[in-house]
């Protein structure tokens, strides 16, 4: 066996820099944050070849002063913190000393550097070694700090090697300079490649304008602003995407601790949990949340990068970002509309990117509605009501209304097997009702008030239904249990359950569907609770069908309660249950306009 031995310092000071270092983007981060602490207002980044052979960072902040130069470079040397009762109060990007004595230890290094007090520049050069270092003094340059970094890794082949291709590694720089940019709207960001400018911010107070400008008006146009929430020791404010906006990965989830972009579980956990119903499965929200914490209350001197953050109250910040995140969604208006950007993105496929600019607070109010009997078939007739086979004509003997989103509206008539279709005589909009979600969301807020009253009713059956264990998780019987099911498991046989009763609202459905769809369904972690999950399963299970023909009162009284739900504007599974497609948008599409 080897015998045990000190390693040699170049040994070591290229393992310690591996720790860091580990490719270009790590090289930008961690310059930027000291542009950043050195109280930058424009920092410009340049690279070459995905930053494998430079990586250029210009800034206009303090600088270093002549005499500190040298020590700069040396590892654990940093004017951020100067003891041990400072590491609880880190109010810095960078704390630990280690960026440029790691950077400078695996390229070819040169910073140039200059304090406002100072007439000139000095200039310090380093190749791999930092011990062996080259100052030039009266150097001309602006007051700020410029470091250039060449041939990273030329003399760590081994990691130079695991490198992937420049514009992968240019792609990971890109967004790590989009991350700052948006954390730091008071600061200008420049970022090119090879010749290139891919960023180019201007200093403002607006957060939205750095993310207009990094990731485009369109996932502007789609997000809702949190406001400033306040809770505790806790300041939270952003933007969340509305419903209909969402992606189907987590790439545009963005959250920042003081400044800081961070990587957390449990921030992507409370965002989503939030959202609650307002998520579909397989439906990641854009986020962009910042938030403000006394140092005391975490620890950033956890990770390498410092990717990552201990929260010392994990749970008051799940609390807090869960609160800010649903009472924002339940303050918006949520209605979707169709623009002209999303028939051509989707190429005519209905994209609910757009909310339409009414009241907020109740985007369903009572209005009067007159029926154009002209433009409805006589033949229509009544479903899901076996007793009244009744045609339309029959019902109608003059004008009648219906309660929509504050506006005089025209029954138009269905539209395929899902829709039905409603005109605004103010405006000429086009109103369409998903009459399945909307009936769904009566179901479900009608179920959760009766379970919350004690008042559901049981239907016993005449048979006992047999269903195998597999069917159904045991953990949710007792919860199925509360909601009016009679499940008991037979003594002497361990496989089968069965079911004596059922809640009444389920008393014409068949019950090994509905096990299925809710053994299917009940996973999803859209809800609160499983109580909820359960009871949208029966309000989809109980609800009109794609393919159910709604006559004129059936829409008059579905809309009616659905103006009383708390929720009118999505199903029990976050779908819409109406959107409207402006006038305006028809005469473009049209081209009269």
């Amino acid at each position: 066996m080897p015998k045990i031995q000190l390693l040699e310092p170049l040994v070591i000071s290229k393992i310690a820099a591996g720790e860091v270092i580990e490719r270009p983007v790590s090289v930008v981060k961690e310059l930027i944050e000291n542009a950043i602490d050195a109280e930058a207002t424009e920092i410009s980044i340049t690279i070459i070849e995905g930053g494998k052979d430079l990586i250029e960072i210009r800034d206009n902040g303090k600088g270093i002063a002549a005499n500190e130069l040298p020590l700069s470079i040396k590892r654990h040397s940093t004017s951020k913190i100067e003891s041990e009762a400072d590491l609880a109060r880190i109010n810095t990007m960078g704390f630990r000393g280690e960026a440029l004595y790691s950077i400078a230890s695996v390229c070819r290094f040169t910073i140039i550097s200059r304090r406002a007090e100072e007439e000139i520049a000095t200039k310090l050069k380093v190749s791999g070694d930092v011990d062996n270092i080259s100052i030039s003094e009266d150097i001309l340059a602006v007051s700020g700090t410029i470091i250039r970094v060449k041939d990273l890794f030329f003399n760590f082949i081994v990691r130079r090697k695991f490198l992937k291709k420049s514009y992968i590694e240019q792609g990971y720089i890109y967004d790590i300079v989009a991350q700052y940019a948006v954390a730091h709207p008071e600061i200008s960001f420049v970022f090119k490649a090879d010749d290139k400018e891919l960023i180019h911010t201007i200093r403002s107070t607006d957060y939205l304008l750095p993310i207009r400008k990094v990731f485009g008006s369109e996932l502007v146009q789609g997000l809702l602003n949190l406001g400033v929430v306040g809770r505790d020791k806790i300041s939270i404010m952003g933007y969340i995407s509305k419903p209909g906006n969402h992606k189907r990965n987590r790439k545009f989830q963005f959250f920042y601790l003081n400044g800081r972009s961070i990587f957390s579980n449990i921030l992507q956990e409370a965002l989503e949990e939030g959202y609650g119903e307002y998520l579909m499965k397989g439906e990641f929200p854009c986020a962009f949340v910042f938030l403000d914490i006394d140092p005391e209350e975490f620890d950033v001197n956890i990770h390498p990068q410092k990717r990552e953050v201990l929260f010392y109250d994990e749970k008051m910040l799940r609390t807090a970002v869960h609160g800010a995140v649903n009472h924002c969604l339940k303050t918006s208006d949520l209605v979707p509309q169709l623009t002209r950007s999303s028939i051509k993105k989707r190429q005519s496929q209905l994209n609910l990117s757009k909310i339409d600019s009414r009241p907020s607070r109740s985007p369903i109010k009572a209005s009067q509605v007159q029926l154009d009997s002209k433009s409805l078939p006589s033949e229509i007739e009544f479903s899901n009501q076996p007793l009244m086979h009744r045609k339309f004509s029959d019902v109608i003997k003059k004008a009648e209304t219906l309660d929509l989103i504050g506006a005089d509206l025209k029954y138009r008539g269905p539209l395929g097997k899902e829709f039905i279709l409603l005109e605004d005589v103010t405006t000429h909009d086009l109103v369409v009702l998903d009459f399945h979600a909307a009936h769904e969301r009566v179901n479900l807020e009608r179920l959760i008030n009766l379970h919350k009253l004690g008042k559901v009713s049981i239907q016993t059956l005449l048979q006992p239904f047999e269903l195998t264990k597999r069917s159904v998780d045991e953990q949710l019987i007792p919860q199925l249990s509360n909601l009016g099911f009679d499940i008991r498991v037979p003594k002497k046989q361990d496989e089968i359950i069965e079911i004596h009763g059922i809640p009444k609202i389920l008393a014409k459905t068949d019950i090994e569907t509905f096990f299925e769809l809710l053994s299917s369904k009940i996973d999803t972690s859209l809800f609160q609770d499983e109580i909820t999950k359960i009871l949208s399963v029966i309000a989809c299970h109980t609800s009109y069908r794609s393919g159910d023909q709604l006559s004129f009162r059936q829409t008059q009284e579905l809309l009616s309660r659905l103006a009383k739900t708390e929720n009118p504007n999505i199903c029990a599974h976050g779908r819409p249950t109406y959107f409207r497609i402006t006038h305006q948008e028809m005469l473009k599409q049209a081209r009269r306009i």
